[in-house]
């Protein structure tokens, strides 16, 4: 029998048809497949890669806090300074001189203060209990005038102050009326510093006066009397 006869010069053609499975394998050939899988993986692992971070994160907090700080209440910190004072005004002992129990109590104090107190915030009692309003307003006022006392006062400033009020004083000497001298300058200076800062307040402030008293509002009327 004679074979068939090839065309010359003509390459034999391989019928077979190409596996899908052997393009997905191959590097060098274009999957459409391949590409899809590795997308929706590349999804997957990133989004279980985001899930575990969050998790660790929620739930986690340094333990590394600044110096000045004892501890830490919702970003809010309870500063050493403020434990150390309280722990002695408890104890009546110098910081050294306290037990490991004592501190302890103190500071879960200072927490549990510091929580519900961040509490009484969320629940708007300084805006709506009058008892709450009233101890905030005295613990601020009490912040300002921290700074004023008279072991501040320097003999030149009571002398000062004297030769400026002496019909106050007259027909006393500044030796005979010294202190009476110091208690008027302190006053002063209270009212001083309380006027300062709450015109300070008033200029970063937008107060609102309703019509049947914006005309005839003036504070710095009522303000002397206030300090007083």
């Amino acid at each position: 029998m004679s074979e068939p006869n090839t065309p010359t010069g003509s390459t034999p053609t391989n019928s077979t048809p190409t596996s899908p499975r052997g393009n997905f394998l191959q590097a060098a050939s274009v999957s459409h497949s391949r590409a899809l899988v590795c997308y929706a993986l590349g999804i997957v692992i990133g989004l279980v890669l985001g899930g575990i971070s969050l998790f660790n994160a929620r739930g986690t907090t340094t333990n590394r806090l600044p110096d000045e700080n004892l501890a830490l209440v919702n970003q809010r910190p309870v500063l050493r300074s403020d434990f150390i004072a309280q722990l002695e005004t408890e104890t009546g002992l110098p910081f050294n001189q306290t037990s490991r129990e004592e501190q302890l109590r103190v500071l879960d104090e200072m927490v549990r203060e510091e929580l519900f107190v961040q509490r009484g915030l969320e629940l708007d009692f300084a805006e709506t209990d009058p008892d709450t309003r009233y101890a905030l307003y005295n613990i601020v006022e009490s912040q300002i005038l921290a700074g004023v006392t008279t072991s501040n006062f320097t003999e030149a400033q009571l002398r000062t102050y004297y030769d400026s009020h002496r019909e106050d004083f007259s027909p006393q000497s500044f030796e005979d009326a010294r202190q009476e001298v110091q208690t008027q300058f302190y006053d002063s200076e209270r009212t001083r510093v309380m006027r300062n800062m709450l015109q300070f307040l008033r200029n970063r402030s937008t107060i609102l006066i309703a019509d049947e008293y914006r005309d005839d509002y003036d504070p710095t009327i009522y303000q002397d009397s206030y300090f007083k």
